[in-house]
C-alpha cells in the first residue's frame, strides 16, 4: 500500500471505516476526519465532516468495502465541499462490481488492498 505524495490527512466515512482510518492514522502519525455521508444529526456538532479539515488540505479517503462505489464517492463529494483536495481512495476489499469504473469516471485514484476474485469469493 503507498499513500499519494503529499497527503495532509486520512478521512473515513462513518461507520465501517472509523476503526481503519484511526488505525492508518496512528500509524502513519497523519491525523484523520470522519465523514457523515447522510444528513448531519440533529444534535451534537451537527457536522458531515468530524475533526479538523482546513480548506485546501490534500486527503485520502479509507474505505473498508467498495461495490459501486456510490457512498464512498459521495464521502469524497462531502470532502470536496468542505474544501479538500481528494487525492484519491484506499480501499480493503473491491467487490468488483463497478467501483473501481465509477471511480474512474469520476476522476477519482482507486486503490485495493485486495479484490474479490484475489480472496477467491
Amino acid at each position: 500500500m503507498q499513500l499519494p505524495e503529499g497527503v495532509q490527512r486520512l478521512a473515513g466515512p462513518v461507520l465501517g471505516a472509523v476503526p481503519l482510518v484511526t488505525a492508518l492514522a496512528l500509524e502513519t502519525g497523519l491525523p484523520s476526519v470522519i465523514v457523515r455521508v447522510d444528513k448531519p444529526k440533529e444534535y451534537g456538532t451537527a457536522r458531515r465532516v468530524e475533526g479538523t479539515l482546513l480548506a485546501g488540505e490534500q486527503v485520502v479517503l479509507v474505505e473498508d468495502v467498495v461495490t459501486t462505489g456510490g457512498a464512498a464517492l459521495a464521502a469524497v463529494d462531502v470532502l470536496r465541499e468542505a474544501g479538500a483536495e481528494v487525492l484519491g481512495v484506499l480501499v480493503v476489499v473491491d467487490r468488483e462490481e463497478g467501483g473501481r469504473g465509477a471511480f474512474a469516471a469520476a476522476g477519482v485514484p482507486f486503490q485495493a488492498l485486495f479484490s474479490k476474485s484475489e480472496l477467491g469469493l
